[in-house]
């Protein structure tokens, strides 16, 4: 085991037992992969950062009853992470959001960020959740199982499914 894993089992079990600067310290660690895959699930950067705020609060509310290892607290971050984004989902109506590119050139970084949002936001919610835990987060196939409540063997149909439908809305015509 190395230092960090031991420091980061020795934080999991603190917090559990309340410690509030040990639960930080976990926060301090996880944030910025939490917040990159609370940024993907929101249109604007104010709401990633409410979405990872509102995961990381539910994880502190829960830590006690949390009986997983320190090598699984990821996986379960982003399972509470992905809940709050579909739980926000379920509260806002949908809306279109229109983006003027006005004088923009259609083959800069925004457009090209703006064709895989549109792509992505035309996937299913598994299929969505599953890209952004693999590729976004940087999840392993198991801990991306873990999250979403799935079996490895489904996580991969799901990953190869969305895939061919990101490379269908994505390739030029």
């Amino acid at each position: 085991m190395t230092d960090q894993q031991t420091t980061e089992t020795r934080d999991l079990e603190a917090a559990r037992r309340g410690d509030r600067a040990a639960f930080a310290r976990l926060y301090e660690e996880w944030y910025p992969a939490v917040y990159r895959y609370a940024r993907f699930n929101s249109r604007t950067t104010a709401d990633a950062e409410d979405l990872a705020a509102e995961a990381f609060a539910r994880a502190l509310a829960a830590v006690s009853r949390f009986r997983g290892t320190a090598a699984e607290l990821p996986a379960w971050l982003f399972r509470i992470a992905r809940n709050a984004a579909i739980d926000r989902a379920r509260r806002t109506r949908p809306t279109t959001e229109l983006v003027e590119l006005e004088g923009g050139d259609p083959t800069s970084p925004l457009a090209d960020r703006l064709d895989i949002r549109q792509a992505l936001a035309q996937l299913t919610q598994e299929q969505r959740s599953v890209i952004l835990l693999r590729f976004a987060a940087g999840l392993s196939t198991r801990e991306t199982a873990v999250a979403v409540g799935r079996r490895e063997k489904a996580v991969e149909s799901l990953q190869h499914r969305a895939l061919e439908a990101l490379a269908r809305r994505l390739s030029p015509r």
